[in-house]
């Protein structure tokens, strides 16, 4: 387990999505830091597993998880709300939390981690999962363009725009505190390029003036088409994609930028933008 190897602080957030994958924001957190490192046998970590209480587990934060999104569900009750969390949650107590509402219930999708066998007659739940109809398939379009910009090379990647856009695993400070100040302000800017991402893509006509200032959109396309802005600025799809190119995107009809490729975009924008106010456009 991770938790034998590492220290520092740990962000665990609860982000909300709308059904077109739009960020809404973070409406749940929870910070911590360990006090030592656990050096235990595998035996001995079999027994302190059952013998300590969900309380006294890292795995209690998806449980304080599920009772935020739960509220968030009682305030949104024409909503359907769907809880969703990767296989660290898959454990009994999480299971068992009451997920009821006054509008209805707060679903629960949780990637499968442990075997474990069903109530009625003792057979494997995967098994008795897989056996029962599909109700939805869609495909996923994955390029095979090699990253420009060097990534980390883990299989797993939670909330990705704040690890690998803002590195806030690379910020090094003298105190936790200057760490989780950080923390408040690039959680925003990292729901921000998650959120112009998909704003682009849901709506590619919108104008990009209500995002971009004049400074922002009129310093990027003088800087990308070598000529005077248009009098009416361009649609935030072609924008976002402008953008991006300055952080590595090649432009392409059948392809849509990333997180990663924007944030670096974005950074280049404030640079150019701050040159147009200062200095003009000329």
């Amino acid at each position: 387990m991770e938790y034998d190897t590492r220290r520092g602080a740990f962000f665990h957030p609860l982000l909300a999505f709308n059904d077109h994958g739009l960020p809404l924001g973070v409406v749940w957190q929870k910070i911590w830091a360990r006090d030592k490192i656990k050096k235990m046998t595998k035996n001995e970590k079999g027994r302190w597993l059952r013998e300590t209480p969900i309380e006294g587990k890292e795995t209690f934060r998806w449980i304080e998880g599920l009772r935020a999104a739960r509220e968030v569900a009682e305030a949104c009750p024409q909503t359907t709300c769907v809880g969703i969390a990767d296989s660290d949650a898959d454990v009994y107590e999480l299971f068992g939390e009451p997920r009821a509402t006054s509008g209805g219930e707060l679903h629960l999708l949780v990637r499968a981690c442990k075997k474990r066998i069903t109530a009625g007659d003792g057979s494997a739940w995967l098994d008795a999962a897989r056996g029962t109809a599909c109700l939805f398939q869609c495909s996923v379009n994955v390029s095979a363009r090699t990253a420009k910009v060097v990534t980390e090379t883990r299989k797993r990647h939670e909330f990705r725009t704040l690890k690998s856009g803002c590195r806030i695993e690379d910020r090094q400070f003298e105190t936790l505190d200057r760490i989780l100040n950080c923390l408040a302000v690039y959680s925003i800017i990292a729901w921000k390029v998650m959120y112009l991402t998909r704003l682009g893509r849901e709506c590619p006509e919108l104008s990009c003036e209500l995002i971009f200032d004049e400074s922002e959109w009129k310093s990027v396309y003088m800087t990308l088409r070598h000529e005077d802005p248009p009098p009416s600025p361009p649609s935030l799809n072609e924008m976002i994609r402008m953008i991006a190119s300055l952080g590595g995107y090649v432009i392409r009809r059948s392809t849509h930028p990333g997180t990663q490729t924007l944030w670096f975009g974005l950074q280049r924008v404030h640079d150019l933008s701050t040159a147009w106010e200062t200095f003009g456009p000329d």
